[in-house]
């Protein structure tokens, strides 16, 4: 059950006003998921979003060319309804008669305050693994999503990154992960992760300012080896990591500092362009 914001959501391609559910969405039935956000009017990265989406209705065999066009209409009419609310918004997708459905609405966030973007977030560790990293899914993500509830009740930990059962870290729950040892940046593979919209921009970034990027496994022993983190994803967007578990790291290092200039500066000129 998600708990909806906004006066206005989609329900299997039709739009509803809010209190028909009583501000909860049940999300029973549904099969995979997109998360954009919305800010002064503009779905952020949205092509990418669609095309990450896309491509994992294709892979379990319900695309319909046709019938995808709506998931865009869907979204920006969402958006407009709602009086251009900032926030994000969970797209959902069904099957119904073998053809697919959408559902959509603005679900609660967190976005940091601004002054953790200069201090860093504390992040914990968690045993757990997707099955298949590379699908948004629905019912994987609501396990995952109960589990860490729980584990970080009571605390003041920012996210959760996921170790799989060889002791690897993957990324985070909501997030992706990058560490920093000796002016090089490791990241897990791209096998092992949801290929994160954000993420993909921190690559570029990266990539663009010549600093070398390595993709491998990430072993939890290797952790107090780094000098310095970043996470990534749609809410964060890039923010510095302060400490993993109990070990410290350098918030105020310059690729830190690059990285999260770099996608702020992206962030804004999309919002420029597309309002």
């Amino acid at each position: 059950m998600d708990e909806v914001r906004g006066e206005f959501y989609f329900q299997e391609n039709q739009l509803f006003k809010s209190y028909n559910i009583n501000y909860k969405f049940n999300t029973s039935g549904y099969l995979l998921y997109e998360v954009v956000r919305s800010q002064n009017g503009v779905l952020i990265f949205l092509q990418e979003h669609l095309d990450r989406l896309s491509r994992s209705i294709l892979s379990i065999n319900l695309y319909n060319k046709t019938e995808f066009k709506k998931a865009e209409n869907i979204l920006k009419k969402l958006v407009s309804v709602n009086n251009d609310k900032e926030g994000n918004i969970k797209l959902l997708v069904k099957r119904v008669d073998q053809r697919i459905c959408f559902s959509a609405y603005y679900i609660q966030h967190n976005y940091p305050d601004e002054s953790l973007y200069k201090k860093g977030v504390d992040l914990i560790t968690y045993k757990i693994q997707r099955p298949d990293p590379h699908l948004k899914q629905v019912a994987i993500s609501d396990l995952i999503r109960r589990e860490i509830t729980d584990y970080i009740k009571g605390s003041n930990v920012f996210e959760v990154l996921l170790v799989n059962e060889s002791g690897y870290v993957t990324e985070g729950s909501k997030s992706n992960v990058f560490f920093i040892r000796n002016e090089e940046v490791i990241t897990a593979t791209d096998e092992s992760v949801l290929k994160g919209i954000t993420r993909g921009k921190v690559i570029e970034i990266l990539e663009e300012g010549n600093i070398k990027l390595i993709k491998r496994n990430i072993h939890l022993k290797e952790l107090n080896s780094f000098k310095g983190a970043i996470i990534c994803g749609t809410s964060p967007k890039v923010i510095p990591v302060r400490k993993v578990d109990n070990i410290n790291y350098v918030v105020n290092n310059s690729i830190c500092r690059y990285a999260t200039e770099k996608f702020n500066e992206i962030f804004q000129n999309y919002i420029t362009r597309y309002k």
